[in-house]
């Protein structure tokens, strides 16, 4: 499989997208991480070529990872799941400083099997940003989240890209892409069949706004038909495009 992202680093801060319609964002996800050894080609990050050993470890302290699904010890505190994440560096946020950038204050001496879903999630992300990382890799961080948790995590997205970081990001959510990213590539059957800016993927479908509608099981009556038509919307489908003025 052959991924041909590159993520530059020359402006301040960015963050780019991976939105898969069919599968193939997580092989890329692993294979920048590293686990996966290359069939052929090269896996280049922050200018640095993956290897292992001292230099593929001193690479590592430069990323962080937040897995689609990570798994944390029920038993363990906040706190106490944030110092063992912390131990596997060489520098890092004190656990107060990283439960403020993802606001879990108060959820300090609180079991992670007590925590809801989205605090879940945003424990995941301090996990992943415990290392000071310049590099960034979350895999699909708001899958299943209700839409105050997912405003929550894109705030800390925000706060993390402010300060000068750079995002990898998987996601299924059309909308969090746009919000978030600063180039999208579009995934289908591990292929990259559409990458470029936000607004350039939307520019692309030729329109500035493509509104869809459900027609009822009674059909459109006919004295709308032509109204429709006037307004570019095709009665059959019920597709509209729509320039903004």
């Amino acid at each position: 499989m052959q991924l041909p992202v590159s993520i530059s680093r020359s402006a301040p801060a960015s963050v780019s997208g991976c939105s898969a319609r069919t599968g193939g964002e997580d092989h890329h996800h692993r294979d920048s991480r590293g686990p996966h050894a290359a069939d052929s080609g090269a896996v280049e990050i922050l200018g640095t070529p993956w290897r292992e050993g001292a230099e593929g470890r001193a690479l590592r302290e430069r990323l962080g990872i937040q897995l689609q699904e990570t798994q944390l010890a029920d038993k363990l505190t906040v706190s106490e799941t944030l110092s063992l994440f912390r131990s596997f560096y060489k520098q890092s946020h004190t656990v107060d400083e990283v439960l403020a950038l993802v606001e879990l204050e108060e959820k300090r001496k609180a079991r992670v099997v007590t925590l809801s879903g989205g605090q879940k999630q945003r424990l995941a992300v301090a996990c992943a940003l415990v290392s000071k990382p310049d590099l960034l890799f979350l895999d699909e961080p708001t899958t299943g989240l209700d839409p105050q948790s997912r405003r929550q995590l894109w705030e800390i997205i925000r706060r993390f890209r402010a300060a000068g970081g750079t995002v990898l990001l998987t996601t299924h959510y059309m909308e969090e892409a746009e919000r978030l990213c600063d180039r999208v590539a579009i995934m289908d059957h591990g292929k990259i069949i559409a990458l470029g800016t936000p607004r350039e993927l939307i520019a692309s479908l030729g329109a500035d706004h493509v509104v869809d509608f459900a027609l009822t099981e009674g059909g459109i009556p006919d004295d709308l038909v032509e109204v429709l038509r006037s307004m570019g919307v095709c009665p059959q489908c019920g597709r509209a495009s729509t320039a903004s003025h």
